[in-house]
């Protein structure tokens, strides 16, 4: 079967292929009545969370059994069974459940998507079969709201139901009786179909006092009543005061008349008056819950697109160290090799701290990347909390007031302490700058409980009891649309040029790597309040630490003497500079490119090779699968493994006893770490 792409089309027309892979919809072909599927596009993980070689391998019935709703599969047969007896021309459509988890999936169950098939036939296989087009599309959203659509129209027709007094609706235009609830059509005698076949004014008695006209309701104006007498369809007369407010029915504006038979007036008032809180609070609960649900949906979109940059910048940080170690080990060989006091070796020094500089920015995307904390400690928040404001206070200009508070019985969270405290420096940083003329700097930490009420408002956050860290201040605050964008990477309000680095973005990496969010409440001219909540844990927290500044060392590297080094990774270029980094360190050095590679250079020269220095993230055989497969052949073989993704967890098993170096390398760590592990052999 021919499964290529169709061939470009003449310039400025789409490809078929093209086309496909724009549609909302997964594009399948099937063939031989159903039996055969002879196409399926790309586009199918993105609209069923399925991915397109597995349906292929699991067709004609397989699919079925491991992928589809239970309540579904029998439907799916016939629809798929009858593919070749659709008539020309027309479509065949059917709704059904699919999950990519399949039956055997761990935890609570499978997650389900709906989807909607339209299948039609659109010509003839080669052998004369009929070939039938089906696509699938996510209506899992669709089928949601109309549930919910379903469920509020479902809650309102039972209060209406219930209501104790007559309610009636009508047109605001013509006064066409719409709907009347069973307290209405027993006081009236009609059936529900009859009244619809009249007005309201066919419910009145004439009289020349009473008021014939159909008033404009305004809402929120005095309520509006009329006195009437109304007449029922067998002619009886009822005193009645008619209550009319404002309505919608079918999508139109109407009126709602809640009829009270006033022969019992103080019991008829005192119970209208408490349907009429019962309608306004139902009013203002669906208001409430509209506006959250837009609240949850625009968080969880901007929660998604800062998620899919946080991915890419990892993937970019990775690339730039491997980059900056053929930059920095370049520079650290030339710089060994000149004189010092020459102005050549000067101008590689201001080259190296700018590559410096850049490895910092590199760190910091990879940290925006992460998805969990590189390293895991108890911190006790308050002590950092404590430390920040000591710090914040011998800094800051005059007119600055730093109040720092923190409960008593804080318990610790689990993480990073460093990346945390970074995280608080920057927003109390942020703070700062927010107070050009002075003012007023809370820092509070304080324990609570989140439950699944406010869970359910915040799409990002857990249930269960947290430490929230509060930093608040009493600046300039910040508009709606500042607000938007406060945590994009590189974003700020600063003038062109003033303004560097990943800015907020990294306190919000942060905090989602530690199973934490992140909220923010500010108005122009009345400051700004960000607030950290974070999991709680419990026992012995690690103090708070203080931020070094990377800065290069000013002792020379330790040298080796003509030991033997392996020097394993697969970047040609980083394998060149770190080779060159080695043997200026007074190494011999050997280099392998892939896993299997050093394998058969150690069996090769077993005894002579003194140390392996191996990148973990590698294509094919890893790094840490690499050095357990040297260590089966030269047992306590001393190693230093080197990543561009320490600052994103990926770092090796405890077990492997070998130093970890994040790229971009320097050449007076590099010596340091071999030196260290040689002589932790000869120990």
């Amino acid at each position: 079967m021919d499964r290529r792409l169709p061939t470009p089309g003449p310039a400025g027309t789409p490809s078929l292929a093209e086309v496909v892979l724009g549609l909302p919809d997964a594009v399948l072909v099937l063939c031989d009545g159903g039996r055969t599927l002879e196409y399926v596009s790309p586009t199918l993980d993105r609209v069923a969370g399925i991915p397109a070689l597995r349906l292929l391998e699991l067709w004609p019935t397989a699919w079925i059994e491991q992928l589809v709703h239970p309540d579904d599969r029998t439907a799916v047969r016939a629809f798929v069974a009858g593919a070749a007896e659709v008539q020309a021309g027309r479509t065949r459509d059917l709704e059904f459940r699919v999950t990519a988890a399949g039956p055997a999936a761990e935890g609570p169950g499978p997650a389900w998507r709906w989807l909607k098939a339209r299948l039609w036939l659109y010509g003839t296989t080669a052998r004369g079969d009929p070939r039938a087009i089906c696509l699938w599309r996510d209506v899992t959203e669709e089928k949601l709201a109309l549930a919910a659509a379903l469920e509020t129209e479902r809650r309102y027709a039972a209060l209406f139901d219930a209501l104790p007094q007559a309610a009636i609706v009508f047109d605001r235009d013509d006064g066409r009786i719409l709907d009347a609830n069973e307290t209405a059509l027993r006081r009236y005698e009609y059936s529900r179909e009859e009244i619809r076949e009249r007005t309201i004014s066919d419910l009145e008695v004439a009289s020349p006092t009473a008021d014939e006209r159909i008033p404009t309701v305004v809402f929120g104006a005095a309520d509006p009543r009329l006195q009437q007498r109304h007449r029922t369809r067998t002619g009886r007369e009822i005193p009645v005061d008619v209550h009319l407010g404002p309505t919608r029915f079918g999508g139109r504006p109407a009126t709602l008349a809640i009829v009270v038979d006033v022969s019992d007036r103080a019991r008829a008032e005192a119970e209208f008056r408490t349907l009429h809180e019962v309608l306004v609070q139902k009013n203002r609960e669906a208001e409430a819950a509209l506006e959250q649900l837009r609240q949850v949906q625009e968080l969880l979109v901007r929660t998604r697109q800062l998620d899919a940059v946080g991915q890419l910048a990892g993937g970019i940080a990775h690339k730039f160290n491997n980059f900056l170690t053929v930059v920095i080990g370049t520079l650290d060989v030339m710089s060994l090799e000149l004189d010092a006091q020459s102005a050549l070796h000067r101008e590689i020094t201001t080259a190296q701290n700018a590559a410096l500089r850049a490895a910092e920015l590199a760190r910091g995307l990879a940290e925006f990347g992460a998805s969990e904390p590189a390293q895991r400690e108890l911190v006790d928040l308050g002590g950092v909390l404590a430390q920040l404001g000591d710090e914040v206070r011998q800094s800051t200009v005059a007119n600055m007031e730093v109040h720092v508070q923190a409960a008593d019985g804080l318990p610790a969270v689990e993480g990073d302490p460093e990346r945390l405290a970074a995280a608080l420096l920057a927003l109390a940083t942020n703070a700062l700058e927010a107070m050009p003329k002075g003012g007023q700097l809370f820092l509070e930490a304080d324990r609570l409980t989140l439950d699944e009420t406010y869970v359910a408002a915040r799409p990002e956050a857990r249930v269960g009891p947290h430490v929230r860290v509060v930093v608040r201040d009493t600046g300039v605050g910040m508009d709606r649309e500042t607000l938007g964008r406060l945590f994009e990477p590189f974003f700020t309000t600063k003038p062109a040029g003033s303004g560097g680095g990943l800015g907020l973005a990294s306190v919000y990496a942060t905090v989602r790597a530690h199973g934490g969010h992140v909220t923010v409440r500010s108005e122009p001219g009345r400051g700004s309040t960000f607030t950290v909540f974070l999991p709680a844990k419990s026992g012995p927290s690690t103090g708070p630490k203080r931020a070094v500044t990377p800065r290069r060392p000013t002792a020379p590297a330790a040298r080796g003497d003509g030991q033997l080094v392996l020097v394993v990774d697969d970047d040609a270029e980083v394998l060149r500079q770190v080779e060159r980094m080695v043997t200026s360190l007074g190494y011999r050095v050997v280099v392998a490119d892939s896993g299997p590679a050093a394998l058969d250079l150690l069996e090769r020269h077993s005894e002579r090779i003194a140390l392996a220095l191996v990148d973990i993230v590698m294509p094919g055989m890893g790094g840490v699968v690499t050095l357990r497969r040297l260590r089966e052949i030269r047992p306590h073989l001393p190693a230093v493994m080197m990543t561009g993704h320490a600052a994103r967890g990926f770092l090796p098993p405890t077990d492997l006893g070998a130093a970890v170096l994040a790229k971009p390398l320097e050449t007076e760590r590099l010596g340091e770490a071999i030196a260290d592990a040689l002589q932790r052999r000869e120990a």
